[in-house]
């Protein structure tokens, strides 16, 4: 058996450190573009909750409307390709 010297195993685990750093820098990384993403979502949710509740009731018709035609225009979608 070869003796281990104190430099060798300084480097391996330096090396094993640098690795682990630079995984997790990755990790957060993405992380921090998930929450970003995600609070641009939540902030369009607030602002349509916030144009609905100080709408008036034609703004509020007009938009129940164009989302009623969104959503029945994907239905059809999904049940035309189930079809084809």
């Amino acid at each position: 058996d070869m003796p281990i010297s104190a430099g060798i195993l300084s480097n391996v685990i330096e090396q094993a450190q640098a690795r682990f750093e630079s995984y997790n820098f990755d990790i957060r990384k993405n992380l921090v573009e998930y929450d970003e993403a995600v609070n641009r979502q939540r902030q369009i949710v607030y602002d349509e909750r916030t144009d609905i509740l100080m709408g008036d009731a034609t703004e509020l018709d007009a938009l129940v409307r164009r989302f009623v035609a969104q959503t029945l225009e994907r239905l059809i979608d999904r049940l035309q390709d189930n079809y084809e």
